[in-house]
């Protein structure tokens, strides 16, 4: 899970834990590591400086992951994700920014049959079974933030800076522009 530690990441951190999958995640933001730990994550990596971050990981890990979403999407996160998976495995890219592209070496795609694909975020079903497993207090909520809608510009800030642990709630029944 590269971007851990955003709001989609920590999400998606424990609903992979919550059906039991094998966690690593990937978080530049030092202080969200303890954070990402504490949620049960098996491995907590920081890619730090360091451009072969993926290649880092991946010997340090047991084996390669079968499964890695990336949130951030960058050029460097992109080859990395490609990178950490093994044979059959797939990326999926949430996030994106934009003039980020892949040089990508396209022999792990015909010789290990790795998948690359997107999504924009989840269907209903899936938002209704991720409701059921809050429902059932195998997913806790993380809410890292919450501003009135006035400071919307702020919330917006502190998402790009990777300020906040979790998801940032805009509140627009906290806002004195909307109680009349």
């Amino acid at each position: 899970m590269i971007g851990a530690g955003g709001g989609v990441g920590v999400h998606t951190v424990a609903v992979a834990r919550a059906l039991g999958a094998r966690v690593v995640a990937i978080e530049r933001e030092p202080k969200k590591l303890s954070l990402l730990a504490g949620m049960g994550c098996d491995v907590v990596c920081s890619p730090g400086d360091d451009r072969d971050w993926g290649a880092r990981l991946r010997a340090d890990v047991s084996r390669p992951v079968d499964v890695c979403v990336d949130t951030v999407a960058s050029s460097s996160t992109l080859t990395a994700a490609v990178g950490l998976v093994g044979r059959a495995g797939t990326v999926i890219v949430v996030g994106f920014q934009a003039g980020s592209g892949i040089d990508l070496d396209p022999r792990p795609l015909v010789l290990d049959e790795v998948a690359i694909t997107g999504s924009r975020y989840a269907t209903r079903a899936e938002i209704i079974a991720t409701l059921d497993l809050v429902a059932l207090h195998q997913v806790e909520p993380v809410i890292g933030a919450r501003y009135p809608l006035r400071d919307v510009a702020e919330a917006y800030r502190a998402m790009q800076e990777n300020d906040v642990f979790g998801r940032i709630v805009v509140d627009v029944a906290a806002d004195p522009l909307r109680q009349r």
